[in-house]
């Protein structure tokens, strides 16, 4: 393998590293795109096109004022039980659930939209508040409490949040410009079809990737005989192979299936999310595949191991069973803490005894050593020396 190709398998372990160790999913997909540009060389523009497609979560919310973050939170949180009443609603129902309405205490159902097209008008049904039933957990009878957990009970539990929820927005709405809360209502579509949606998408790809991974540590050797493995193998055969092409001296070198002009397919997100998840698996799943893979290829699946302190997974030059720390700074620190359990305070007491028991019998065995060569010098034989030195003790 040439140097080149080497240092290219190193960055691959870099990208798998960093991807399931990453804390929020920010961090992850900066890295990702930081760790593909070293490892291809890709040119600056790289960096640029990433960041207009994929802006970072902090930076999107960052853009709010105080008040108006908190209005952005509601509006996300209100969206999302909307959702679920949906969700608990069956498909084949001819309405949908579309917002409450705080002034005119009202309910709002809408046609389907599957069935629409069906339809000659398109009408708005209100239910008022009133006729959803109040339900309490505190008026069920303890033989019912089961009932609690029914599709119906989860609708009631919607309902009422939903309605404290539109009281909350509308009392900051109150103190906000009209052209605002619009805006805010409009960033807050965009964060979930867009920014919200990748770093879904992201965390479920960091999650697949670390459960490999504790595959192959768990299993280590017979990780290739797993079901796990074959899905994984299966996934890369599909994968586009490098190009080989000849370099410097006539030599036959291969050239990595992904090249910075074609690595995007679309120029930004909403693209990307009408494809419900294909494109983000061509940038993110597609490209950890093959890098996991590649690696197996050149290390096999013993050299993967998880940090006993920090949790994060590491890479080791040398098979070796006891190595169980990323870094000296785990190792010293799990160990610290380890010495203030119970456990640990008497594994340390133990310890301390042997090393003093070691130190006593060290310092005798050099008292009786110098009796031995005193009683020499003063004219004994060795063995009548050695019987002194043993009777002295």
């Amino acid at each position: 393998m040439s140097n080149r190709n080497k240092a290219r398998i190193e960055q691959y372990r870099n990208i798998i590293k960093d991807f399931c160790n990453g804390t929020d999913t920010d961090q992850i997909i900066t890295e990702y795109f930081n760790n593909l540009r070293k490892t291809f060389y890709f040119s600056n523009t790289f960096i640029k096109k990433t960041q207009k497609i994929f802006p970072p979560k902090k930076i999107f919310l960052n853009k709010f004022k105080k008040r108006e973050r908190k209005l952005f939170d509601l509006i996300l949180e209100r969206d999302e039980i909307c959702l679920s009443i949906n969700g608990s609603i069956p498909s084949a129902n001819w309405f949908r659930f579309k917002k409450y309405n705080s002034k005119e205490q009202m309910f709002v159902f809408e046609e389907s939209k599957s069935n629409i097209d069906y339809l000659e008008h398109y009408t708005e049904h209100l239910v008022p508040r009133d006729e959803i039933e109040d339900y309490s957990e505190n008026n069920i009878d303890k033989k019912d409490l089961i009932s609690i957990t029914d599709i119906r009970d989860r609708r009631l539990g919607y309902l009422r949040k939903l309605v404290h929820l539109e009281e909350l927005i509308e009392n900051l709405t109150d103190k906000l410009k009209t052209g605002s809360i619009a805006e805010i209502e409009s960033k807050a579509v965009e964060y979930v079809d867009n920014i919200s949606f990748t770093h879904d998408f992201v965390y479920t790809c960091q999650n697949k990737l670390k459960d490999a991974l504790l595959q192959m540590i768990s299993h280590k050797e017979n990780f290739y005989k797993t079901e796990r493995f074959k899905e994984i193998l299966t996934e890369y055969n599909q994968i586009k192979r490098p190009r080989t092409v000849v370099v410097k001296d006539d030599k036959l070198e291969e050239v990595c299936p992904f090249d910075d002009e074609n690595y995007f397919m679309f120029p930004d997100m909403a693209f990307y999310r009408k494809q419900g998840g294909w494109g983000l698996e061509k940038i993110f799943h597609e490209p950890l595949i093959y890098f996991l893979v590649e690696l197996l290829k050149e290390y096999g699946p013993l050299r993967i191991k998880r940090c006993a302190h920090c949790n994060n997974f590491f890479f080791v030059k040398r098979i070796v069973e006891n190595n169980r720390f990323c870094s000296d700074s785990c190792r010293v620190s799990y160990h610290g803490e380890l010495q203030k359990t119970p456990e640990g305070k008497k594994k340390n007491r133990e310890k301390q005894s042997d090393r003093r028991a070691k130190e006593r019998k060290k310092n005798q065995d050099m008292r009786r050593k110098e009796r031995i060569e005193h009683l020499i010098c003063s004219g004994y034989s060795p063995e009548d020396a050695e019987k002194w030195a043993d009777d002295d003790s």
